[in-house]
């Protein structure tokens, strides 16, 4: 077993924002129900004939659900030593947010009484977990592009380089290096990319025995530093918790971000989560600035429901498996049913390596992907969207391609 296990930071964005998908408009509602409930029914059909139900653990669906996101699981206890060791460099996959579509689990307005952090507290740490592989299912795109990794390892120290190369415009150009080592129970980083960001870091891994974990990280740019990034993650059997001070200087912790689940069965847990700053402890920017939320996981699907600002904004999800098919279908509101949006999401093998992911909201966004492997180093990804309520709208398209040889 590697004595180190280091995570990584969540990348910084190389992907444009997708616009937020549209809530229900009067007249865009009957035929966008319409649309969905034939695609789930159509969808439903086909897939029950070619396969019932499959009663295996869930790890499978996980697995195939969890493809094609492009965040990954910061805090996943697999001990891999240097891989994805937190620091400068890193580079989205090419399973970004938002080629041609984001039929995402609807971000929505929120209420103008209540004004949600930056980050919503739902994107925090352990808190992200919930729900994961249903948003993955209805979640497309990413921008068009080339997206080059290359790395080896010389005497204990790893080094990536990575390229990012828009196919149609120069928005995501970005290349970087970055090189980390691990020393018994630390582990150190430093990266640079083509926008002259420097950065560093060190980590440490504590294992208390009986599953009990602290990992701490601290990290800043390594060129003028205003700030610096501390972070502590707790993980055991049953309860997970994480804090983090994105921008802390030797004036003001700056921002804080904490999580926390608990287990209370094998398959229940629950989870609350915030995001604040510090200076503002009113009582209305404190419940507008946390998350409270729950996941049941059975063999064949999981549901999860999470609510932030107690009640402002709700999400629900439930992802399953049909067949050798992947489902899910993702639900918002802002308070008792303002701006209901919907989407859902199957993905299906199609013959010769060949992954085909297709999505439909109630915005009235269709979404197709096609993606495939080749030779465990080179992945190609095609997308098309268009949307019921605008059909003289032409649809939109995309490319991906993605070249990885890492040791």
């Amino acid at each position: 077993r590697d004595p180190l296990k280091m995570e990584p930071r969540a990348p910084r964005p190389l992907l444009a924002a997708a616009p937020r998908p549209r809530p229900l408009s009067r007249r865009s509602t009957p035929l966008a129900l319409a649309c969905m409930a034939l695609f789930i029914a159509v969808a439903t059909v086909l897939l029950a004939t070619q396969g019932a139900i499959h009663p295996k653990p869930l790890a499978r669906a996980q697995a195939v659900a969890a493809e094609g996101d492009s965040s990954s699981n910061r805090y996943d206890n697999t001990p891999t030593a240097l891989k994805n060791l937190r620091g400068g460099g890193q580079v989205t996959s090419c399973l970004g947010g938002g080629m041609g579509a984001n039929v995402v689990v609807p971000e929505l307005e929120e209420p103008k009484t209540s004004q949600i952090p930056k980050k919503a507290p739902t994107a925090v740490g352990f808190f992200a977990d919930l729900g994961k592989r249903a948003n993955a299912l209805v979640k497309f795109g990413g921008d068009s592009k080339v997206d080059v990794t290359v790395g080896t390892v010389q005497k204990g120290v790893k080094v990536t380089g990575s390229m990012v190369r828009s196919l149609f415009d120069d928005k995501s150009d970005k290349m970087s290096v970055k090189g980390e080592a691990v020393q018994g129970k630390y582990g150190y980083w430093a990266g640079a990319d083509s926008k002259m960001n420097i950065e560093g870091g060190l980590a440490a891994k504590n294992d208390f025995g009986d599953g009990k974990k602290l990992d701490l990280y601290i990290s800043s740019k390594l060129l003028k530093p205003k700030t610096v990034e501390a972070e502590a993650v707790f993980s055991s059997g049953k309860l997970n918790a994480s804090l983090r001070a994105p921008g802390a200087s030797s004036s003001a912790t700056g921002p804080l971000e904490g999580s926390m689940t608990y287990g209370i069965t094998d398959g229940f847990k629950v989870a609350g989560a915030f995001s604040l700053d510090p200076s503002k402890t009113d009582l209305g920017t404190l419940k507008s600035s946390s998350a409270l939320g729950a996941q049941y996981t059975a063999p064949d699907y999981t549901i999860s429901a999470t609510t932030e600002g107690f009640g402002a904004v709700n999400r629900a999800t439930l992802s399953s498996k049909l067949g050798d098919k992947d489902v899910a279908v993702a639900a918002s509101m802002n308070g008792m049913g303002e701006n209901l949006a919907l989407a859902t999401g199957v993905r299906a093998s199609v013959g010769n390596g060949v992954s085909l992911k297709a999505g439909l909201a109630t915005s009235g966004d269709v979404d197709v992907e096609l993606s495939r492997k080749f030779y465990h180093h080179i992945g190609v990804k095609l997308g098309a969207k268009a949307n019921l309520n605008s059909p003289s709208t032409l649809p939109k398209f995309g490319a991906q391609i993605s070249l990885e040889a890492k040791p």
